[in-house]
């Protein structure tokens, strides 16, 4: 019995030993055959180095080597016309056929690097045009048209500019929070208009330049200090409140004739929703047209004060709350 168990061992040693040479021989074909491709697949690499039975360290001093022979390691293998490309057959002076190889910049077309495959993948996109951009654009401000549009139709939005205005005239917020600053300023001082706000160079003085004090380098060169940051950090926030010095009264008068024009419009709507309701004729064409008019001339004036982002969300997460609450 004992016998038979020493024999079952080295029966099993023998066989670990011819698996471990059938390994080395695969090892020695897979890099034959790299060596005549230059590269390697990491699918190759897993069929002849299985990972449940070659440990990590064996797998990395195998990719260790090839990469000291300089076969590169690759995700899929391409396709074979984009290797070696074709080639050609002439007949040359002595009667004797040559082959000439046509392939264009060999390996430098690899797939397994990520710069030149996103520069090939944004090679193929097409850039947008001049008229594209403009088309792009219209659509954008078309769609905020119709967003504020949308707004205009709920009296919350009203009453939030009454309270914006009641905010604004006792100091509790900055303009900047209401409107774009930035955008609102640039459309104004793009009217030909002598009322348009002019930015006060007093109002925003610059840090007084220190050149007789400065620090400079070796090369003459003046040093950049902490000191200098902060005065243009300061020079741009002065910037800002001189913006708003110069945009506050316009932008308080459009929002006391949108909250005038609106108290209008809320009395056309009362008549027009009882005469709805009635079936009755007492709200005219006429006044049709007018709450019309009225009703187009508020919109443009919101869209004129180029509302903040941030006050705009605030009014489309209220509907939505609203209509929450209405449909559960």
């Amino acid at each position: 019995m004992a016998a038979k168990d020493n024999d079952d061992r080295k029966n099993d040693d023998q066989d670990a030993e011819g698996g471990l040479d059938m390994s080395q021989a695969a090892v020695k074909k897979m890099i034959g055959d790299a060596r005549e491709k230059g590269y390697i697949t990491y699918d190759e690499l897993n069929k002849v180095l299985p990972p449940d039975q070659v440990s990590s360290e064996q797998i990395e001093d195998v990719m260790s080597m090839l990469s000291e022979m300089g076969i590169n390691i690759i995700e899929d293998e391409e396709a074979e016309d984009d290797d070696k490309g074709s080639t050609d057959v002439v007949t040359a002076s002595n009667s004797r056929e040559v082959a000439v190889s046509t392939t264009e910049t060999e390996k430098l077309d690899r797939t397994d690097d990520p710069v030149r495959m996103y520069l090939r993948e944004m090679g193929s996109v097409e850039l947008l045009s001049r008229e594209g951009e403009i088309a792009i654009a219209k659509r954008i401000e078309a769609g905020r048209n119709t967003m504020i549009a949308g707004l205009c139709e709920s009296p919350l939005t009203f009453q939030a500019i009454t309270i914006w205005r009641d905010e604004l005239l006792n100091e509790d917020i900055l303009l900047r929070d209401v409107i774009d600053l930035e955008t609102t300023f640039g459309n104004t001082m793009g009217e030909e208009d002598e009322n348009a706000p002019v930015v006060d160079t007093t109002a925003a003085p610059t840090a007084e330049k220190k050149t007789g004090e400065q620090e400079v380098d070796a090369d003459g060169n003046p040093i950049q200090t902490d000191d200098d940051d902060d005065d243009e950090d300061e020079a741009a926030n002065m910037s800002l409140a001189a913006m708003e010095a110069a945009l506050k009264p316009r932008v308080l008068e459009t929002l006391e004739v949108i909250a005038h024009d609106y108290n209008e419009l809320s009395e056309m709507q009362d008549l027009r929703m009882s005469a709805t309701l009635n079936e009755d004729d007492s709200f005219s064409d006429k006044s049709e047209k007018a709450y019309q008019k009225l009703r187009s001339e508020i919109v443009l004036l919101v869209n004129e004060l180029h509302l903040h982002n941030n006050r705009i969300e605030a009014l489309i997460d209220q509907l939505y709350g609203i209509n929450r609450r209405i449909m559960s």
